[in-house]
């Protein structure tokens, strides 16, 4: 121990006199590292305080050497108590300011670190000068940086949304910060926008205080920009505030799906529209997804976004509107409301069906997979799983799409393509959830020999997969009806073995003989 110290103090003398500091710092480093507890990271800083290394990066120094300081210190004051880590509230301050990017981020990354791991930590970022400072980060040119600035506001709201939902110095002087951060740029005013939109889902308060400031008046009014990106940007962020019932309601009263749906009624005019109408479709799906009860009325409003969907499945010429389309189908179809919306179609609509079939058996893999994949999402509708109606029309969509599906799915299954086995083993999954699809199994022949078969899947995910088919099956309330007796014991004893469970010559010779 004598030697350590004594070498510690070499270090320190050598810092001190600004004698090799990138030679000396690497030593230093090589010290912290080897420290097994935070202990003894705070015992060398008594002997060498951070202070010292801070006062280094003020200065005209290498990048190597900021990269080696800024090292030593992440080590070091990762393992800081609150009372050592206020003390150094001035050079952190200080390091925010750097011109350096590596400071500016061990700054932020030592405060996010710290805040994330105890509210004790929050009085630190809250001090106003700190908080102006992180904040204003949110326009730094390195976009890692506005990053880290994002998440520790975004945390500190979390644990302290009174703070800055109450009238007082530090809100005012942040909304003084945002009004100043959104007037540099588009960027930076997008990062705003993001920041603020992901606060808003934070609690009703806090949105009530975000639209009284105006931004969400602002964030809506981009939509009437003439930059497409600007207006795709607006859409994903929009689409983000709808995931709160406040989002919805703000959504609604600003007339957003009427001022959508005429930017649909003008895009044959429009030489743009490949860009910008897949957004525009997405968010309608997912606006109906997240408000069900307000599905068939949004359909019928603005039936724009049904024609779109069903054209862009049935002519595929546009692969992102495909995608898009096919997507949203998917995603209507899985609701009951959105299951009733589509009866006011009810050709269009089965001519979509039958053309995710044919993309599942003839067409390039990227298609076939998001085809399985839009299917099981249809069928994953579990809202009146036991209602017959319901139940025959999942089952007369698939049927008519995909004759003899379970002897797709299985040959599919089968074959040496990740991704296309993942996808068939979740359309299975979502087929077993159903009465009409366990007989359809037992039906099939060698599906339920094949099911039952550990050898068919050679890694960790499809073995998951076909376990959650069996125990879907299995723990399904007439499993035992639709199986016959032996077969239904075999998937009892499947589940009770794991998905990892490996066959042995003599467990199945007792298998056998019982």
């Amino acid at each position: 121990m004598a030697s350590e110290v004594s070498q510690l103090i070499e270090l320190r003398d050598k810092l001190s006199a600004g004698d090799d500091i990138f030679e000396t710092l690497e030593g230093l480093n090589t010290l912290l590292e080897s420290c097994p507890s935070n202990s003894e990271v705070l015992q060398i800083s008594t002997i060498i305080g951070p202070q010292l290394i801070f006062y280094h990066l003020s200065g005209d120094q290498e990048p190597e050497t900021l990269n080696v300081a800024c090292a030593a210190l992440y080590k070091m004051l990762s393992a800081f108590p609150l009372p050592q880590f206020l003390k150094l509230a001035q050079e952190i301050e200080l390091g925010l300011q750097h011109p350096a990017e590596p400071v500016r981020q061990l700054c932020l990354k030592l405060l996010n670190q710290k805040i994330s791991s105890s509210p004790s930590f929050h009085q630190i970022a809250l001090q106003s000068t700190m908080f102006h400072l992180i904040t204003v980060i949110i326009g730094d040119a390195v976009l890692a940086c506005a990053q880290l600035a994002t998440n520790i506001i975004e945390t500190l709201f979390k644990n302290s949304p009174s703070i800055f939902t109450t009238p007082g110095t530090l809100r005012d002087a942040f909304v003084l910060d945002l009004r100043s951060l959104v007037s540099k740029s588009d960027v930076i005013r997008f990062r705003v926008y993001n920041l603020l939109v992901r606060l808003s889902l934070l609690s009703l308060d806090v949105l009530q205080f975000i639209q009284e400031e105006g931004f969400i008046s602002s964030l809506i009014a981009e939509l009437e920009s003439d930059d497409i990106l600007i207006n795709l940007n607006c859409l994903e962020l929009l689409q983000q505030l709808a995931e709160s019932d406040g989002g919805l309601e703000v959504i609604a009263a600003a007339d957003i799906l009427k001022k959508l749906h005429s930017i649909l009624e003008g895009k044959d005019n429009n030489p743009l529209a490949s860009m910008i109408v897949p957004g525009i479709i997405k968010f309608f799906g997912h606006y109906c997804h997240l408000n069900t009860i307000t599905t068939a009325t949004v359909c019928t409003q603005y039936p724009l976004f049904l024609e779109t969907v069903l054209e862009g499945i049935t002519s595929p010429e546009e692969d992102t509107l495909w995608g898009v389309a096919l997507d949203t189908f998917a995603l209507l179809c899985s609701t009951q409301k959105g299951r009733e919306a589509l009866t006011a179609k009810p050709e269009k609509v089965n001519l979509v069906i039958k053309a995710i079939g044919g993309f599942v058996l003839q067409s390039r893999t990227e298609l076939r997979v998001r085809s399985l994949e839009a299917f099981s999402r249809i069928l994953s509708c579990d809202e009146g799983l036991s209602d017959d109606d319901e139940a025959s029309i999942s089952y007369k969509w698939v049927s008519s799409a995909l004759p003899g599906f379970i002897s797709v799915a299985m040959t599919i299954a089968k074959q040496p393509f990740p991704d296309l086995r993942y996808a068939s083993l979740s359309f299975l999954l979502s087929v077993s959830s159903w009465k009409w699809g366990q007989k359809e199994m037992k039906a099939c022949p060698g599906f339920v020999e094949y099911l039952l078969d550990r050898k068919t899947e050679g890694d960790k995910k499809g073995k998951e997969m076909k376990y959650d088919i069996i125990k879907a099956m299995a723990d399904s309330p007439y499993c035992e009806e639709t199986m016959d007796g032996p077969v239904y014991l075999k998937l009892k004893q499947y589940v009770r073995e794991g998905p990892f469970y490996v066959v042995t010559e003599s467990s199945t010779v007792a298998v056998e003989e019982s």
